[in-house]
């Protein structure tokens, strides 16, 4: 008997589509995260711009007590007012000029805090965009293995069918030579009784040859 083939294991894919279920999932949460903090990142930081719209206010009301201070100064001097007033009217003013370099300076650095937070921002933006996109190519890469997997078992399949033609060939060809030899040994088992019986008519007409002499 031509010996049987074992069979092949029934194809789940358990494993490439629990790879793909895993996947989709993280995408589906990067893709929420990244939904739920696009609107807040791509605005300015609204403690920092609040803090350089202050700094901002308060500078410009500082330039204007500047302008201000500077113009009655001036018309003082056009008015030849005293000296020791005008003096106190121009330490007035160095004091004023001061507080605003001060505002300037405040302006400035709420500016740079306002940048570097804006910096931050696009960082992580940029991070959850990434992460979109790491995820995705772990869904085609999963999505891709199970093809592959698909692609084995199909070759596998065919092989397996291969083979089975083979054995059911060399089945038949068995069967085949068993009935020929059968077929052979029934023709000589003919030919020998033929044989024998030939040989038994040969030997009646010896004996009756050797009877008449």
């Amino acid at each position: 008997p031509t010996p049987l083939l074992r069979n092949l294991p029934p194809s789940a894919f358990s494993e490439e589509l629990a790879a793909i279920s895993q996947a989709e999932l993280k995408l589906k949460q990067a893709r929420v995260i990244l939904a739920s903090r696009s609107k807040l990142l791509t605005t300015d930081n609204p403690e920092r711009r609040a803090e350089f719209e202050k700094a901002g206010a308060s500078l410009a009301i500082a330039q204007q007590k500047v302008q201000e201070q500077e113009q009655m100064i001036v018309a003082m001097n056009d008015m030849k007012m005293q000296s020791e007033i005008l003096q106190h009217e121009q330490s007035k003013l160095k004091k004023l000029q001061s507080e605003l370099d001060q505002a300037q300076s405040e302006v400035e650095q709420t500016q740079a805090k306002l940048s570097a937070a804006a910096i931050i921002q696009n960082q992580e933006l940029e991070q959850l965009e990434t992460n979109v996109n790491l995820n995705d190519s772990e869904l085609q890469l999963a999505k891709s293995r199970l093809e592959s997997a698909k692609n084995r078992r199909q070759i596998q399949e065919y092989q397996a069918s291969v083979e089975e033609g083979k054995r059911s060939q060399s089945e038949t060809q068995a069967r085949q030579d068993f009935e020929r030899s059968r077929l052979q040994y029934d023709e000589a088992v003919r030919n020998k009784d033929y044989q024998l019986a030939q040989l038994g008519i040969s030997l009646s007409a010896i004996e009756d040859k050797l009877a008449d002499i």
